[in-house]
Formats: structure tokens, C-alpha cells, sequence
């Protein structure tokens, strides 16, 4: 199983730190890609988040699941992610999360995703998100191949 991560924005150097941490663990269960896309600057909030759409949608891995990170997505526990991601694993698919930048997801990347998770009701930066996202990834093979998650 492959799982990309595209994040609108670069990843501060902690933040990159803790994703070859979790990268690290991962290696037995998946390959893992962090892709990270320059701000795109100029014009209102609208063109830049339309911009930046067209930019995270271009790097979807070919016929892998499209998963939106947002808050107006579905709240899941860790054991919810972990039969979804245990249910994409059954079908032999690959997963592309995309995290937007600083303005957000338009609608339309919301409309044509296969699912939509939010993270928390709370507001985090798109570096932090990524790195939340491996943790809990990481987390969800460990529910499913009934292992200690503490290490």
C-alpha cells in the first residue's frame, strides 16, 4: 500500500524531524510520500484557493482513494480510521491525503473526494496536520495487526 500525503504549503524543519520519525515506523506497513507544494501568492483568497486545488488534485497518485483533511469533515476515533484504512487495504488501494494551505479547500476538492476527515474541531497549521495524520496512520496499522502502539 502506498499513501502520499500533499500538503499546500512547505513543512518547517521540527515538523519534517517528526515525519522521518513516523516515516521510520511506517516502512513495515506502507510506502509513505510527503509531497509539499509552494504558496501560491497573488490575486484573492478565492483564485489562490482555486490555484492551489488545481495543484493538489495534479499530484493525486493515480487510482488511489482521494481523502480531503478538513475541519468540516467526519470526526473518527482511532479505531474508526483504523477499519477504514484497514478496509482500503483489503482492496489492495492506495491512499492520497491532501492538507490545503493557509486559506483552506474549496468545495469543489470537497465534492469529488472520497472522503472527507476532519482532525479535530480545532484549527491546526498544514505542517502540524501532516504530522498528525502519519502519527495517526501509524497508529491505525498497529490497531489492525493487534499490536502495543507505545513503544
Amino acid at each position: 500500500m502506498r499513501i502520499r500525503i500533499v500538503v499546500g504549503g512547505k513543512l518547517d524543519n521540527f515538523i519534517k524531524m517528526g515525519v522521518d520519525h513516523y516515516k521510520k515506523f511506517l516502512r513495515r506497513f506502507c510506502k509513505t510520500e510527503i509531497i509539499e507544494l509552494k504558496r501560491t501568492h497573488g490575486g484573492s483568497v478565492e483564485e489562490i484557493v482555486k490555484r492551489e486545488t488545481e495543484e493538489l488534485k495534479k499530484r493525486v497518485l493515480p487510482g488511489s482513494l482521494m481523502v480531503v483533511m478538513d475541519r468540516r469533515g467526519e470526526n473518527l476515533s482511532s479505531e474508526e480510521f483504523a477499519g477504514f484504512l484497514k478496509e482500503v487495504e483489503m482492496k489492495g488501494k492506495d491512499i492520497t491525503f491532501l492538507i490545503g494551505g493557509p486559506y483552506g479547500l474549496s468545495e469543489e476538492i470537497l465534492s469529488e473526494a472520497h472522503r472527507v476527515f476532519s482532525l479535530s474541531r480545532m484549527t491546526f497549521t498544514h505542517g502540524m496536520s501532516v504530522l498528525i495524520v502519519l502519527e495517526q496512520v501509524f497508529r491505525a496499522f498497529k490497531i489492525i495487526r493487534g499490536e502495543n502502539y507505545h513503544y
